[in-house]
């Protein structure tokens, strides 16, 4: 049901939608960036640094860039809100892991989490972006740098880059969401997340569906058989016209408006 009414959301706004996570160790300044990306890519001006908060479960943020409308979950980096991570992985088409470049105390825990959500299934193939953010401070090392210090072996295979960014000011900000976007475009993620919504090149058509089944109860019924994609629409708009079409048609709906004592055309 959820896949439906997604693919008539698709279908209104024809644009291309991925959703991607925002992870990090708390203070690494995952929210002050969404809150930069809202202030850069659209007309909503962003909460001032000194007004954001620990995130405490999750903040969602939208953009548009160019074509494509992207839906940000910034979730919660204590160690204690970790956990709930893993619920959100399984329909991020990518990650942003956003690591505070100015404290490298903390790289290992940083280095930590980002390896144990790397190990987990469902963000197997994620491209995943990592920012080396804070280089608005003195002594924030490079994106380099943290490369070499973090040594993840893991990101071997998958797309990944670093870029060194400032959340503050939004140095390196749209570089880097460029390239996720054009990585998520040519993932085989994405490729999987669109197949698992319905978009399955290999389906078959209406009619050969109708053929297999070979309901004979629906021969006592109003019904039509119609191909649709819930991914991005297709055909969802044709068949819900026809629906509403018959709905007014049916006896089953005069029933019902006179069990509720209406006797003409349902009002708005």
């Amino acid at each position: 049901m959820f896949s439906l009414f997604y693919g008539l959301w698709k279908y209104m706004f024809s644009k291309t939608e991925f959703h991607v996570l925002i992870l990090g160790n708390d203070k690494a300044g995952k929210t002050t960036l969404l809150e930069k990306l809202k202030s850069l890519y659209s007309n909503l001006e962003g909460l001032p640094p000194d007004r954001i908060v620990p995130t405490v479960g999750l903040n969602i943020g939208r953009i548009e860039v160019s074509n494509t409308k992207l839906v940000f979950w910034d979730l919660g980096g204590q160690p204690g809100l970790r956990s709930i991570w893993e619920k959100y992985y399984e329909e991020a088409h990518a990650v942003i892991y956003v690591i505070d470049a100015a404290c490298p105390s903390r790289f290992e825990d940083s280095k930590s989490a980002l390896e144990k959500a790397l190990r987990h299934e469902d963000l197997q193939g994620a491209p995943l972006l990592i920012l080396a953010n804070k280089q608005d401070l003195a002594e924030a090392v490079s994106a380099e740098e943290l490369a070499r210090y973090l040594d993840l072996k893991k990101l071997d295979e998958r797309v990944y880059m670093f870029e060194a960014v400032s959340a503050y000011d939004g140095m390196g900000i749209k570089e880097g969401l460029e390239w996720l976007v054009d990585a998520m475009d040519r993932s085989k993620r994405t490729q999987m997340l669109r197949a698992r919504a319905g978009d399955l090149a290999e389906a078959v058509s209406a009619e050969e569906l109708a053929r297999y089944l070979d309901l004979k109860k629906l021969d006592e019924r109003v019904y039509m058989f119609e191909a649709v994609s819930a991914y991005d629409g297709m055909g969802i708009k044709e068949g819900l016209e026809w629906l509403v079409d018959a709905m007014e048609r049916s006896k089953r709906t005069q029933m019902l408006r006179a069990r509720a004592g209406v006797t003409g055309p349902a009002s708005a």
